[in-house]
């Protein structure tokens, strides 16, 4: 493994730390608000909020710090559900497909608007954070013997 490949890990790994405390910051403020049918216009500001940082972070994790683990392992990146399967393998995740979801969530906010249906993104990305959680915190476990 060059030293290279060490530093981008470390790089992602970094940028991928910052967005998963933003998303926990959100997480936070958005868990305290009611499933409910109507939201305030703040409501929805912080829930709007919450799913960009949620959509950020599984992109941080999936699209750069999962393939850059895979470099490190001498596995071919290809595509998205390869990464995915692969961290299922590393046992980063409590079940099989949550990262799936966790990537069918992240489309559904980056081509759809929050404001049409709040109720479904609150609730999905309230369950799906704490997936995220678990991966990047069984993912910090699983990079330290590359230190």
């Amino acid at each position: 493994m060059t030293e290279r490949l060490k530093s981008e890990l470390t790089q992602s790994m970094s940028i991928l730390e910052l967005a998963m405390s933003q998303l926990r910051h959100s997480y936070e403020i958005c868990s305290a608000i009611d499933l409910k049918e109507y939201y305030s216009q703040e409501e929805l500001d912080d829930l709007e909020a919450f799913t960009s940082r949620f959509a950020h972070a599984s992109d941080i994790l999936i699209q750069k710090t999962l393939r850059c683990l895979d470099s490190m392992e001498f596995e071919d990146s290809g595509a998205v559900l390869d990464r995915i399967h692969r961290a299922e393998k590393r046992n980063f995740v409590i079940k099989d497909g949550d990262l799936i979801a966790v990537r069918q969530l992240r489309n559904k906010i980056a081509h759809e608007y929050i404001i049409d249906s709040p109720k479904i993104f609150h609730e999905e990305a309230i369950l799906l954070s704490k997936v995220l959680f678990t991966v990047h915190s069984r993912l910090k476990d699983y990079i330290k013997k590359f230190e």
